[in-house]
């Protein structure tokens, strides 16, 4: 029809790719180009390979049945041109692949800015390796002029919005890493450790337990041992926030005693629930009762023990302090002080 091109130029179908009709054309040309020379590459790969196979091949029988050696310069260089068939033949094969990549990967993406290199693999049928190479490739000739690999390979984006996007999360992502290790080298210095947050989180878990264990059982006796027992280990935990350096002490107090109490008080609970109190029950309870006395005196001295390394320091300082004032004569304490000393006079 006149007025109409006979080959109209196709225009861009994805919003990804450029509106101008100038860089989307350059584009086609270029991927025509591309498959063009790949199909001259593979049609003249087959047929240097073809050719010079042959006469390689003949060479060398020539060279081996005939008396002299007189055909080993030709079959060398048949081979090398066999060799160069070869090497192109792989060129032209490679471009062709690239060009249907290309086609795929247009159609996969459709109006999205990024896509996952493993759906594209599901639905090409390639092998990631492969697929990568070919994704570069595109990149360097310019065939996908915003194209981007995530650091891993894992993902397509081929708008630069998509890519600065993603580059701020990555940004975004290492800075908080530095802060969560800034942090945990500084409780860690501290004496914060993981095992120490552990730490305080079961005998937290094991004061609760001892507070509903206590609210199950209704004897007097039973009750204020428990009450006893909640509030000194309590003051426990409470010492241990304060000191995370000195927390180490409480291991065995954690890994043994704790579980081994609630061990009794459990039993003790299920004793008290049966309907029938017989003798060997109520033995058994008495003597769980008795124990939970030494273990409130155990668990008392072991407080106590807590606060030796800060009544040292207070000694120390007192002791100090009481130096200092009797050397400025402020104390009554016997001692010589500076006003005491007087400049001999010659």
């Amino acid at each position: 029809m006149p007025g109409k091109s006979a080959n109209p130029v196709p225009k861009p179908s994805h919003t990804w790719q450029t509106t101008q009709n100038t860089e989307w054309n350059s584009r086609i040309q270029e991927r025509r180009v591309l498959r063009e020379r790949g199909g001259f590459q593979t049609a003249a790969g087959w047929g240097v390979t073809g050719l010079f196979g042959c006469c390689t091949a003949l060479s060398l029988y020539s060279l081996f049945a005939g008396p002299d050696n007189s055909a080993l310069i030709p079959s060398l260089i048949f081979a090398a041109f066999t060799i160069g068939g070869g090497i192109l033949l792989k060129k032209g094969s490679k471009n062709r692949r690239l060009v249907r990549h290309f086609r795929q990967i247009c159609t996969l993406i459709g109006t999205k800015e990024y896509i996952s290199t493993k759906e594209l693999c599901d639905s090409m049928h390639c092998e990631k390796g492969e697929l990568l190479t070919d994704i570069t490739t595109m990149i360097d000739k310019s065939m996908l002029r915003q194209g981007h690999l995530d650091e891993n390979g894992t993902c397509l984006m081929v708008t630069n919005d998509c890519y600065d996007q993603y580059r701020a999360m990555l940004a975004s992502q290492k800075e908080q890493q530095i802060a969560e290790q800034k942090a945990r080298e500084q409780l860690e210095a501290s004496g914060v450790t993981p095992e120490y947050q552990q730490m305080l989180e079961e005998c937290e878990s094991y004061i609760q337990k001892i507070h509903q264990c206590n609210l199950d059982l209704p004897g007097e006796v039973i009750t204020a041992k428990l009450s006893r027992l909640e509030t000194v280990v309590t003051r426990i935990l409470e010492e241990a926030k304060k000191r995370p350096k000195e927390a180490a002490a409480l291991r065995k107090f954690m890994d043994y005693y704790m579980p081994t109490t609630w061990k009794l008080l459990d039993a003790y609970r299920s004793f008290e629930n049966e309907p029938i109190q017989s003798d060997n029950i109520l033995r058994t309870k008495k003597e769980i009762e008795d124990t939970l006395d030494t273990i409130n005196a155990a668990f008392e001295k072991l407080l106590d023990d807590l606060f030796q390394t800060t009544a040292w320091d207070i000694s120390s300082d007192i002791s100090v302090l009481q130096t200092m004032l009797a050397q400025e004569g402020l104390t009554n304490q016997a001692g010589p002080s500076k006003q005491d000393i007087e400049p001999l006079h010659m």
